[in-house]
């Protein structure tokens, strides 16, 4: 396959990407790492205010300035939010929810205590309502943690996109979201073109950006309920659910044009423009999944032997 075109000046709609940004493994790998830090401080905290309850009589103060530790919390979900804002699909919103949960606890949980400092003792009621509260913080960062290990399993190191490991749950996922159209779902593979050659003429490090770039650009282009997996080497799988074939082309040619729109600066200062062919078909809830995705193989390949860059629809039944 030829090399692609290195372009003097980039054309109106175009853009310059930098590569700048931590891939999404890391920021789910830094988010791990906060969530296991908090928990060993906010388990240190439960441990104090407990103490203090099961003593009766607690230094108030001293009980305030434990209470207080609650700001770590408030660093935490600061973060946490700015971790999601890089984070896309489901990865993104499980963040946010997590930061959410956390600032519910620490507003009950302070309540609590300005009750206790407010009114000077400690009523039995109140302790088992704080003693309640300490389980279910407890609990939710046991659970927070164990549900970011199973994302972290299923996200690709270098795209940030998901992996195989999500395949069949991203599929079942798609249908439960497609009753509206009898449930049929898009299944689509993008393909980088000409990417063996991109490799050879500007080495492995640019290929790494370039698929780095239209992973994002597939992600900017397609809606908050679709899914996108990197499905193997330069491949990137799409579900598309509650879609026509009439919808899944229009947003498929839109996440060919924001790769076409990509620009991409070689080390020597060449710029190098990116493109990427696809190819869909429609799904049933009663369809194999492999079978679908064969589909939307040959498809692929029909627009790959029609020119590249650009989309081909193949039906279920052809």
């Amino acid at each position: 396959m030829a090399a692609t075109s290195a372009l003097p000046t980039s054309p109106s709609g175009s853009q310059s990407v930098e590569e700048d940004r931590e891939p999404g493994r890391s920021r789910m790998e830094t988010a791990l790492s906060l969530l296991h830090q908090k928990d060993i401080e906010i388990l240190k905290g439960v441990l104090q205010v407990n103490s203090a309850l099961l003593t009766g009589a607690p230094d108030l103060a001293a009980l305030r300035r434990t209470l207080q530790r609650g700001d770590l919390i408030e660093d935490l979900t600061s973060e946490i939010e700015d971790l999601a804002v890089g984070l896309k699909d489901g990865r993104g919103r499980q963040l946010r929810r997590i930061a959410v949960a956390y600032r519910s606890l620490l507003f009950d949980l302070q309540m609590l205590l300005d009750g206790v400092i407010a009114k000077g003792n400690i009523p039995k009621k109140l302790y088992r309502q704080i003693a309640d509260d300490c389980v279910e913080l407890v609990g939710l960062i046991e659970e927070s943690k164990s549900r970011f290990w199973d994302l972290l399993a299923s996200t690709d190191e270098l795209t940030g996109l998901l992996n195989r490991h999500a395949l069949e749950e991203s599929f079942e996922i798609a249908f439960e979201r497609s009753a509206k159209s009898d449930g049929l779902v898009a299944v689509a593979l993008i393909d980088a073109d000409h990417f063996k050659a991109l490799n050879d003429t500007h080495g492995h490090d640019f290929g790494d950006r370039a698929l780095v770039a239209i992973a994002d650009a597939t992600l900017g282009a397609i809606r908050p309920g679709d899914a996108a997996l990197r499905y193997g080497g330069e491949e990137i799988l799409v579900f598309l659910p509650n879609v026509t074939a009439r919808t899944a082309r229009s947003i498929m040619d839109r996440v060919r044009q924001r790769i076409e729109a990509i620009r991409l600066h070689a080390e020597d200062g060449e710029e190098v423009q990116v493109t990427a062919s696809a190819g869909f078909t429609l799904a049933t809830r009663e369809d194999e999944l492999e079978t679908a995705i064969s589909k939307a193989d040959e498809a692929l390949y029909e627009a790959k032997d029609k020119g590249r860059n650009r989309v081909i629809y193949r039906a279920r039944q052809s």
